[in-house]
C-alpha cells in the first residue's frame, strides 16, 4: 500500500498492481473502475463557532497536505469561496497532525467526512459552510491481464 503522488508510475513500472487515482490521470490502455466518491468537510476549531465563513476565509491560513495538495482550493473553488481566500497555507504531511492543528485554531482546511466524524462527534473541529461536502471522485485502475486471476477480479469486485 502506497499513498505517494507516483501510483500512475509505480503501476506503469509493475511496481502496483492496482491503484487509486484521479480519473483524468487514466491512459487509454488502463482499465478501471469508478468508485464512490470520497467525501470532504471545510473543518475549524470550536474556538471559531461564531466567526462568519466569508471572514474566516479571508483573514485564517489553509492547513494541507503538502504543497501539491489542491483539495482545500478545489472545495472553495467549487463553493466559490477561493477568490475571497486567504491563500496562505501551513502544510503538514499527516493527516491526524493536520487535524490537531485544526484543532489548535493554527487554521482551517478540510478533511475526509469519515475521518472527521469523531473529531466533530467529540466537539474537536467544527463543520463550517452549513455541513456541504465536497466529493472528490477516484477510479480503481489496473492494466489488462491475458488471463487475470480470480483473487484480482475478486479485489476489483469489492471495491467501492
Amino acid at each position: 500500500i502506497n499513498d505517494n503522488e507516483n501510483r500512475v508510475n509505480s503501476l506503469r513500472r509493475g511496481d502496483s498492481q492496482l491503484a487509486i487515482i484521479e480519473q483524468g490521470l487514466l491512459s487509454d490502455e488502463m482499465e478501471h473502475k469508478i468508485l464512490r466518491p470520497e467525501l470532504y468537510v471545510l473543518v475549524a476549531s470550536p474556538k471559531w463557532n461564531n466567526r462568519r465563513l466569508q471572514e474566516l476565509i479571508k483573514t485564517e491560513r489553509i492547513i494541507d497536505f503538502d504543497q501539491r495538495d489542491e483539495m482545500t482550493f478545489n472545495y472553495l473553488k467549487h463553493y466559490d469561496l477561493f477568490d475571497i481566500a486567504n491563500k496562505d497555507r501551513h502544510f503538514v504531511n499527516r493527516t491526524s497532525s493536520l487535524a490537531q492543528m485544526i484543532t489548535a485554531g493554527l487554521g482551517y482546511g478540510i478533511l475526509p467526512l469519515e475521518f472527521a466524524k469523531p473529531y466533530i462527534a467529540n466537539k474537536q473541529l467544527i463543520v463550517l459552510n452549513a455541513g456541504k461536502t465536497y466529493p472528490h471522485a477516484l477510479v480503481l485502475a489496473w492494466f489488462p491481464r491475458h488471463q487475470q486471476p480470480q483473487y484480482f477480479s475478486a479485489l476489483i469486485k469489492a471495491c467501492e
